[in-house]
């Protein structure tokens, strides 16, 4: 048998097995595992009738699929805008223009700047307010993060009404409370969601017609998993929850990402919109030659996410025009074969650090922060956030910093199901990272 033969061969059990998994809710980790479910159980039929959120420009890209948010009943762009990076109004404003009307921000989003650069670019388009859906947080205007823990029902109505003034409109329509787990592993994970002081801020807030719903997120699949976002999606007091959610599912364990993509039919059931973060799962210059001219890399994860028919919209940081054209290209898109063999190349090339994935910290003998610090660094080194990284890793407890390692014997390296060099890496994100 010739190699060619062996390569069609290949080739045609590969197809068979992209169709098989084509047919299921989530195609999984692309290890290469999905999680299935009965086909009628779900229906998420785009929309797409566009509600005039811009200028028309005959030739462009534009959004073209709008889902439904749960019971809210807003519509929003499949491809929302993540503003973590926002500081040129004009980028917003392209958004806009394309068709995207869902926008998250928070105070600490670049210390205030964003929501301000967000107010800036919503004027500026001159498409009224209530084409738009706004999310922001309960967050001090700081440095990342300033999430708000146990404070006083009117720090909270505080910190809204400065976010409005920011924002240069009247009403929000999603708050959150952000970042379940980064500050209080080892909790509950629900007392931040029962807080009678924010929810009674919010409940007032609501009544004065200023913020229309609740909201949760959740970066950490630990903090996830011990209730705090079934508890959401239980309560009734939560209209929608944000959670990491890739192709890679960013965990080794195949039953971590079932898990959530069991949240997001529960609470699709429960009309609890589910909104999918971390949807590149950082992995970046991964487009093939061999594939070029049939989508990017980016194009397909997002198509990939946006299989699973729970899901109301992604979000994801867009920092220049260039990306924004590129992202929306994916909107409405069904998944290929093409964009599964980009995917599969990823998961095969990627030495990344996975979002929401810690094992490597269970064998740290010192505390080090690994993946935090791997996520500044990789914010240092692709995503022109130098400042930002700096001041994130000078934050950490001094016992926590990469330079603890020096001398170890890296038992945290036979714990990484992804072949990341940790003590490569953590050596150079404490060079790059640290004012020494």
């Amino acid at each position: 048998m010739s190699s060619n033969d062996n390569k069609n061969i290949n080739n045609s059990t590969d197809r068979r097995g992209f169709l098989k998994m084509a047919s299921a809710i989530s195609l999984g980790s692309l290890g290469l595992g999905y999680c299935s479910t009965k086909e009628n159980d779900l229906e998420q039929k785009p929309m797409t009738k566009q509600p005039a959120t811009g200028s028309e420009e005959p030739g462009a890209s534009r959004i073209i699929s709008y889902r439904r948010l749960g019971r809210t009943g807003l519509r929003v762009s499949d491809i929302s805008f993540g503003a973590g990076g926002l500081t040129n109004y004009r980028v917003a404003l392209r958004a806009i223009q394309l068709g995207i009307n869902y926008f998250d921000t928070a105070p600490d989003y670049v210390g205030g700047r964003s929501e301000k650069v967000l107010g800036q670019a919503i004027k500026a388009s001159g498409v009224p307010r209530s084409r738009l859906v706004i999310a922001t947080k309960f967050c001090y205007e700081t440095g990342y993060p300033g999430h708000m823990y146990n404070e006083s029902k009117e720090t909270y109505m505080k910190a809204v009404n400065d976010c409005l003034k920011r924002l240069q409109t009247n009403y929000i329509d999603f708050v959150f409370v952000h970042a379940l787990g980064e500050k209080d592993s080892g909790s509950p994970e629900t007392y931040r969601l029962k807080d009678q002081n924010m929810l009674a801020a919010f409940r007032e807030l609501k009544s004065q017609g200023k913020v229309r719903h609740l909201a949760v997120s959740c970066h950490n699949y630990t903090a996830a998993m011990k209730g705090g976002i079934d508890y959401a999606i239980n309560s009734g007091n939560f209209d929608l929850i944000m959670l990491a959610y890739n192709f890679r599912g960013g965990s080794p364990d195949k039953q971590t990402l079932e898990s959530v993509v069991n949240m997001s039919k529960k609470a699709y059931r429960k009309g609890v919109a589910f909104v999918a973060m971390k949807t590149l799962n950082g992995a970046r210059g991964l487009d093939s030659e061999e594939l070029k001219g049939k989508g990017t890399f980016a194009q397909a994860a997002f198509k990939w996410v946006l299989s699973n028919p729970a899901v109301g919209c992604l979000v994801v940081t867009m920092r220049n025009m260039s990306q924004i054209e590129e992202y929306v290209k994916a909107s409405g898109q069904k998944f290929t074969y093409n964009d599964y063999q980009l995917l599969k190349q990823a998961s095969l090339e990627s030495k990344e650090c996975q979002i929401g994935c810690t094992d490597c910290e269970k064998n740290c003998p010192k505390g080090v922060k690994i993946a935090d610090i791997l996520r500044y660094n990789i914010y240092f080194n692709y995503y022109d956030q130098e400042k930002y990284a700096m001041q994130k890793y000078s934050f950490l407890p001094a016992s926590m910093r990469a330079n603890n390692c020096d001398g170890c014997e890296s038992p945290c390296q036979s714990s990484c199901a992804y072949g990341v060099n940790i003590k490569e890496q953590l050596a150079e994100a404490h060079a790059n990272l640290s004012f020494a």
